[in-house]
């Protein structure tokens, strides 16, 4: 089974028990992060495409660390007019372990009494 996730504008392909880096998130490290822009999913029977989004579809990922990427260098060079500039970039990443993979055909948990009591109470600024 694996899934496709919209993140930070571009589109990562996710299976269970993968390993990846992703654009810096502000997570602390072991902590859980979930990505709910599902545009495809693949099991073993079924294909589901996203309209644009699969509806319910989740992934969950586990932070493993955060670093930063190789410096690059950028170099602007005209010749004969005198200009060169230099410049360096650090790109910072995520490395993330992705768990688990639900779609949207499960059915959602009953609400607890506890969370339905606060749900009722809705606060409405009718003037």
């Amino acid at each position: 089974m694996y899934a496709i996730v919209k993140h930070s504008g571009c589109q990562k392909k996710m299976t269970v028990g993968q390993k990846l880096f992703i654009d810096r998130v502000a997570n602390d490290k072991d902590s859980k992060l979930l990505f709910n822009e599902v545009v495809f999913l693949r099991n073993e029977n079924e294909v589901i495409f996203g309209e644009p989004l699969v509806a319910g579809a989740l992934v969950e990922a586990k932070v493993l660390k955060h670093i930063r990427d190789d410096k690059i260098h950028v170099r602007h060079f005209k010749r004969r007019k005198h200009h060169m500039k230099r410049q360096g970039h650090r790109q910072n990443y995520t490395q993330i372990e992705v768990t688990a993979i639900n779609h949207g055909s499960e059915k959602p948990k009953k609400a607890t009494k506890k969370a339905s009591k606060t749900a009722s109470k809705t606060v409405s600024n009718d003037q």
